[in-house]
């Protein structure tokens, strides 16, 4: 016989999921070693109940323009920052992932982001933007650009700099479902990771148990050398070589 105290535990653990703590929702996966959690802050979805269902979540709410809308901040009280503190740019403590690849010394490869993929992968500037970037060292960067004849070819030829956009949309990386970034404890051989490339996928060959982690791309393939550098909920895998997307070459 069901019992009024075990109706109350399942409806207690149900509103824990629907709300999620606070971590949860601020990163999604876990971070690997090489880059500890550095950050608390929250975003948490707008919701009018503690159990209540989620109808847009923080990152839809910014791209609607409603961070600055009362409502954001007349959070219920177990949320007292307000909902979205992340996506709506509130949290002083991590940053977005442009801003954490300058950071990590990925000139390079922000360069070539910045420069060609304008609205394609969404606004990497933005701290709420859930993506995995995948990015190649400065080094194998500046060999990318000299297969393509150098950063002046790329600017002033729209078919060259075309050429880099869809290869740097290669190593964008698209979140799982539920907008929650990869990480690389999840990059277990066999994992086809979705870009935004159209769609075109990775692969993981090497991966797991504290081993290297290789991704395969339909052109070449790198390490990851420097694992989930931290941006808000984001994260940046550093690469050892660039990889090429299905069609593309470089000859």
């Amino acid at each position: 016989m069901v019992t009024a105290s075990w109706v109350g535990l399942v409806l207690v653990a149900a509103a824990l999921l629907l709300w999620r703590p606070a971590a949860a929702q601020q990163v999604g996966m876990i971070a690997g070693k090489d880059n500890p959690l550095p950050c608390t802050c929250t975003d948490v979805d707008v919701r009018v109940s503690f159990i209540s269902v989620v109808e847009y979540t923080c990152w839809q709410q910014y791209t609607f323009g409603n961070c600055a809308q009362k409502f954001i901040m007349d959070s219920i009280k177990e949320v007292p920052e307000g909902y979205c503190q992340i996506s709506c740019g509130r949290c002083p403590c991590c940053s977005s992932l442009a801003a954490a690849a300058e950071a990590a010394g990925l000139t390079e490869f922000w360069w070539a982001m910045n420069k060609t993929t304008g609205d394609r992968l969404g606004p990497l500037t933005a701290p709420g933007f859930a993506a995995t970037l995948m990015a190649p060292d400065n080094n194998a960067m500046n060999s990318l650009f000299d297969k393509l004849g150098g950063k002046d070819r790329i600017l002033s030829d729209d078919g060259v700099r075309g050429k880099l956009a869809n290869i740097m949309a290669y190593h964008a990386v698209k979140p799982v479902p539920g907008y929650e970034a990869w990480t690389t404890p999840f990059l277990l051989p066999g994992t086809q990771l979705q870009t935004f490339k159209d769609g075109a996928t990775l692969e993981v060959v090497e991966g797991g148990d504290g081993g290297n982690i290789k991704v395969q791309g339909a052109g070449s393939s790198a390490e990851i050398t420097q694992k989930d550098i931290y941006a808000c909920k984001g994260y940046i895998n550093r690469l050892n070589w660039y990889l090429l997307p299905p069609g593309e070459s470089l000859s």
